[in-house]
């Protein structure tokens, strides 16, 4: 039996997916998990990893997928919780490919399906500059580059979760009430059957299965450090 059922939430920043994760997690008892945050802990926090961490976001390096799995995996164990939101994650194959060699392959979690809040980026950006939060990239022109940096690492994962038949679009440019409205009808269903899951990526297979879809078409770690230089690249972009 796994651990718990695992919701995976993406959308471009600026897309509201911290609200809709916290009505979520009140109303179907869901834990809300972000990437990112967990990493940033577990630096904060002095041990062995947390300097590991350190040590590649010093020298702006990629921090290794299987410490990020490792935390994942660490929260949702300790939570208790059998439902869970993972905001912002995976961001890459490479992401999806280690969860699926640890985590689906070995029964540990299973996926439910991908969320994903599609809005523009014009709303994207309008909302980001309304709640300006001192961020050194909090700008038009950054805040562009980050929606563009996070659309370019997330088609792929995106587009695969979609040939699997497993990716649940919401239109993210309403209100919070209306975004609220729509992505509620998803968690009213009692039981979420999902399809089996093919085999984990591989390496080859990765780059095969983007181009097969290509050729039909494609706890955050979420977006940019201040610096907007990617300090923890794919891995950790919050």
């Amino acid at each position: 039996m796994s651990i718990a059922d695992v919701v995976f939430v993406l959308g471009p920043p600026g897309a509201g997916k911290g609200t809709q994760c916290t009505n979520i997690k009140e109303e179907f008892g869901y834990i809300h998990l972000s990437a990112g945050d967990l990493l940033r802990a577990e630096q904060a926090a002095g041990s062995d990893d947390g300097e590991l961490i350190a040590d590649y976001i010093k020298n702006g390096k990629i921090v290794p997928i299987e410490i990020t799995i490792k935390l994942l995996e660490k929260a949702i164990v300790s939570s208790g919780v059998k439902k869970v939101l993972i905001d912002g994650f995976p961001r890459d194959e490479p992401n999806l490919a280690g969860w699926e060699s640890a985590m689906t392959a070995t029964g540990k979690m299973n996926t439910q399906f991908m969320l994903y809040f599609d809005c523009d980026e014009e709303e994207c950006l309008k909302r980001a500059m309304a709640r300006n939060q001192n961020r050194a990239d909090d700008n038009p022109e950054s805040f562009r580059k980050r929606i563009a940096t996070y659309n370019t690492s997330t088609t792929a994962v995106i587009n695969i979760f979609k040939g699997r038949d497993l990716l649940r679009r919401i239109n993210a440019n309403g209100s919070p009430e209306e975004v609220w409205a729509e992505t509620k009808q998803l968690f009213q269903i009692s039981t979420i059957v999902a399809p089996p899951l093919p085999a984990p990526l591989s390496t080859t297979t990765e780059s095969r299965h983007v181009a097969d879809l290509a050729g039909s078409t494609v706890l955050d770690l979420g977006e940019h450090d201040e610096s907007g230089g990617g300090l923890f690249s794919l891995c950790t972009l919050l």
